[in-house]
């Protein structure tokens, strides 16, 4: 043996490379910090060069501050532990409780699989899966949302080291809803929808809140001059609480909602004392009355709606916002937008407006036609 290879099975330097067993199989000891113990870990081969690098990839990590997890506890760690481990931090944390859904299939494909054997392959093996089964590109991205999620807290709890995660495919859509409903067709809808949903319906289109934000506010939250509500941040999607000025048709609102208030219910909108639950079907009704909806059987024969949903409630409202004159940072306080992006994605432009635009481009241009010149030519000399 030579007297490099005695200095590293002795154990000289940072680390060191030893071996054991019968087969001989070449191992590597090393500090993952200062006044740690020694962890040790097998190179799965008699190459003394194989266990050479995995030292000295393994004493990089530890230089660079990166959490080395021991291979023995990321092999036992399986997907399914990781997705509990998800679902428990959202269910602390107070987060919505829709990454449910799309844990339901990861589980079904991946079951107790260890999160080691999940590599790029199997992501994209998944992705290809699911898009047989019919899933949207939508649903599969939120899904591989959840995946990826799940796969960082477990890095940071120190699960897995930063090198188990996979390389998750970036799913582009180009579905983004275009559904705005303008103030008539509104008001035809709102006299098709039952009694109890005509008020919350509307303050959700003059408000441009979500529909969770609307079902969840209570009269605790109304300020006692009645002027304004105060969204708290808990109730928020973004975790941002705002204010609304209850003007117009929003203070209407409330002054009627004041009217049917029951002591024994503490929801600002309510039926017959209980807060307003899903109402999908009463609005599909409503939409198909005036004209804003349809149903369609699918490729099964299935019955399926087609139209205006809810959410084009919170779109149509940015959209007045602007056209109103209204700052987009006032109008994003408002609605409760954080990023630009999607609040660009909602700032919906109709073909009403690109052709009042154009008019208005055209009639400035023939306007600037009739008024006189008042550029003095240049004489030759200059």
């Amino acid at each position: 043996m030579s007297d490099n290879r005695k200095r590293k099975k002795r154990g000289y330097g940072l680390g060191r490379i030893f071996p054991r067993g019968p087969y001989r199989i070449l191992w590597i000891g090393y500090s993952p910090g200062r006044g740690q113990k020694e962890r040790r870990e097998s190179s799965g081969s008699t190459s003394w060069s194989v266990a050479t690098k995995l030292l000295k990839r393994r004493q990089g990590e530890v230089a660079a501050g990166k959490v080395v997890v021991s291979p023995a506890k990321q092999e036992k760690y399986t997907v399914a532990e990781m997705l509990d481990f998800l679902l428990l931090t959202h269910q602390v944390n107070g987060h919505s409780k829709a990454v449910q859904w799309p844990v339901k299939h990861l589980r079904r494909y991946f079951g107790f699989d260890r999160a080691m054997a999940i590599t790029d392959d199997r992501i994209l093996l998944y992705v290809q899966a699911r898009r047989k089964e019919r899933a949207s590109d939508g649903t599969i991205r939120l899904e591989l949302a959840a995946l990826s999620k799940a796969f960082n807290l477990a890095i940071g709890a120190k699960k897995l080291s930063a090198d188990a995660r996979p390389t998750f495919p970036k799913i582009v859509l180009d579905n983004a809803r275009q559904g705005f409903i303008t103030q008539p067709d509104f008001l035809a809808l709102q006299r098709k929808l039952p009694h109890h949903l005509k008020d919350p319906v509307g303050f959700l289109y003059y408000s441009g809140w979500r529909v969770r934000e609307m079902r969840k506010i209570q009269w605790k939250h109304l300020d006692p001059s009645g002027k304004s509500l105060r969204l708290p941040r808990e109730l928020s999607k973004n975790k941002k609480g705002r204010l609304l000025p209850l003007t117009g048709e929003l203070g209407a609102i409330i002054k009627r909602a004041k009217g049917r208030r029951r002591l024994d219910c503490p929801s600002i909108f309510h039926h017959n004392g209980k807060p307003i639950g899903s109402f999908r079907k009463a609005w599909k009704t409503a939409c198909v009355a005036v004209g804003l909806g349809r149903f369609i059987k699918d490729d099964k024969g299935k019955k399926k709606y087609e139209g205006i949903i809810v959410h084009d409630l919170r779109r149509s409202c940015v959209r007045h916002l602007i056209q109103a004159g209204v700052g987009e940072k006032l109008a994003m306080e408002l609605t409760g937008h954080k990023t630009r992006n999607v609040f660009d994605r909602y700032n919906i432009v109709s073909d009403a407006d690109l052709q009042e635009a154009s008019e208005r481009h055209q009639t400035y241009l023939a306007k600037q036609k009739q008024e006189p010149t008042t550029v003095t030519p240049m004489s030759a000399g200059n």
